[in-house]
């Protein structure tokens, strides 16, 4: 899938090797799944979105995330939250796009998701997108970062044998094959194979760049986290 419109974009994968799940202030709630999809396609081939606007493009595949991260404080800031207020919706255009619209202070965030059906060399490829708006609503500039984040773990996740980071640093990868390409330029691309980033970053650090990490296949896919 892709991600376009994003200003100061950090892709994140990370994988966590315990067999333990919990529902931590970054994981998906899991209350509301909204399908979306090409019209008479497979429900394989649909892409699952949440209210918090984490989806997963295909079923049992993986889950992309939206987070922002405040430098000055050393916070992550996700709509899955109990403090960040988030409203569902979806877009007025008779077409099934779902939207989350979310605060962090006086920026508001608002992200789409839609799936449509090119041609490529290959034949008819189903593609989905995602957009993220950003509106400043205060009078200073807001210094945040947009995480965008891949991991086993979302709306419809499921196996996964390798997460990687493009040897360009502008795309994640998923058993070798683009899973999330940004449409502009990342300014960090980066991997971890434990569940640990939001630690990281509260201590001002970054997942290594551009490391490739093979997962075992008999790993759960339900302990991969962020």
């Amino acid at each position: 899938m892709r991600l376009r419109d994003c200003l100061g974009v950090i892709l994140i994968v990370s994988f966590a090797m315990s067999e333990t799940s919990w529902a931590g202030p970054l994981d998906p709630r899991g209350e509301i799944h909204v399908p979306i999809g090409v019209a008479n396609s497979v429900d394989a081939l649909k892409t699952f979105v949440e209210a918090e606007g984490n989806f997963s493009p295909g079923f049992a595949t993986y889950g992309v995330y939206f987070w922002f991260y405040d430098r000055d404080r050393r916070t992550v800031v996700a709509p899955t939250m109990d403090d960040v207020p988030c409203e569902p919706g979806l877009a007025g255009t008779g077409t099934l796009i779902p939207f989350s619209r979310w605060s962090v202070g006086e920026l508001v965030v608002k992200t789409e998701v839609c799936q449509v059906e090119r041609d490529s060399p290959a034949g008819k490829i189903q593609v989905v997108a995602a957009r993220v708006h950003l509106t400043n609503g205060g009078d200073t500039v807001s210094k945040l970062s947009l995480l965008a984040a891949l991991r086993p773990l979302g709306a419809a996740g499921g196996p996964v044998d390798q997460l990687a980071v493009s040897d360009r640093g502008d795309a994640l990868l998923v058993d070798n094959r683009p899973a999330l390409i940004a449409g502009e330029a990342s300014k960090i691309a980066g991997a971890s194979e434990k569940d640990n980033v939001g630690d990281m970053l509260r201590w001002g650090k970054f997942p290594p760049a551009n490391v490739r990490l093979p997962i075992p296949a008999t790993a759960p896919a339900h302990s991969g986290s962020m």
